[in-house]
């Protein structure tokens, strides 16, 4: 005996409903993502390291912003089966196109698409005299990829939270959960990063170079580290100091005196320490105070006993 095992019209829609929520709502709750508001006058570049994943390719993208309009996005994905270029880059100057890159798995190299007025220039992006320099691609094949990027394009911008933008003094940028995150300010001497942003395993890390004076501190989950170097007169010398969270520290002195190189290094006196420890959030505060991203962790439990 047969027995039919079709399903009745509604119950079928309802389980195709019910299967489309899952995965839309799976693929999304998967990397979590929340809004970072950015005030572009107060920085000279930002970096997003794996800002977004773009389904169902599995694009992980990279996102650089120079100020007030210059913008870089770069889709990566080398072992994604339903991706056709392993990797597509967009140089965007406010909303016009400035460069195309392209790459498949079969190309020699990535292809450059450079718009003009009225005219496309595409190459290959080879070494002359040391690659062999492939073929020109047909026309064809230029505008197919011209308009297969600009699907994807639109798409990305739409998951950093940038549709509309084409220059300005402000961005809300919407990241997935672990992206990292750097600014610059005051010409690169201040570098601001967040790393493994939205979960426990934040890190904080600044550096910060002015004339004889170089700082490099981090937030890590359970401990702060901090070096100041001093350089440039007779001496050069770097003070390091780490401190965990349950009160625990250790720290060294080191002075390297010229000429001759003479090296001297000696244990952190707790005064030495409780200095560096108050210098070294000093800077950590006016960088936060300055980028205004308000995602540092609680510093509160970093103190010397």
């Amino acid at each position: 005996m047969r027995t039919n095992c079709a399903l009745k019209p509604p119950v079928r829609q309802i389980l195709l409903a019910f299967m489309v929520a899952f995965l839309i709502g799976g693929s999304a709750s998967a990397t979590p993502s929340f809004t970072v508001p950015v005030d572009l006058s107060r920085l000279d570049l930002l970096e997003a390291r794996r800002a977004a994943v773009l389904p169902p390719e599995g694009y992980e993208v990279t996102f650089l912003l120079r100020p007030p309009q210059e913008q870089h996005f770069t889709l990566a994905c080398w072992a994604c089966s339903e991706a056709e270029f392993v990797q597509v880059g967009f140089t965007l100057l406010g909303a016009d196109l400035v460069e195309l890159r392209t790459r498949r798995p079969v190309d020699p190299a990535a292809l450059i698409i450079r718009p003009g007025l009225g005219r496309v220039v595409a190459l290959w992006d080879v070494s002359p005299g040391r690659d062999p320099v492939p073929p020109p691609p047909a026309p064809e094949e230029v505008a197919r990829r011209q308009a297969a990027a600009g699907a994807l394009l639109v798409r990305v911008r739409e998951a950093l939270g940038l549709g509309g933008f084409t220059g300005g003094p402000r961005i809300a940028l919407r990241l997935r959960e672990r992206a990292d995150l750097t600014v610059w300010a005051d010409g690169g001497s201040v570098v601001y990063t967040l790393s493994a942003l939205g979960t426990p395993d934040l890190t904080e890390t600044l550096e910060v170079t002015r004339t004889g004076e170089w700082w490099h501190v981090t937030v890590a989950p359970d401990h702060l580290a901090i070096t100041r170097e001093e350089f440039g007169g007779p001496a050069n010398r770097t003070v390091f100091l780490r401190l965990g969270v349950d009160g625990w520290w250790e720290g060294a002195v080191e002075t390297i005196s010229f000429p001759g190189g003479h090296r001297d290094l000696h244990p952190l006196t707790h005064d030495q320490a409780r200095e560096v420890l108050r210098g070294g959030l000093q800077e950590l505060r006016r960088a936060r105070e300055h980028f205004a991203l308000g995602l540092g962790t609680d510093l509160s439990r970093y103190r010397l006993p």
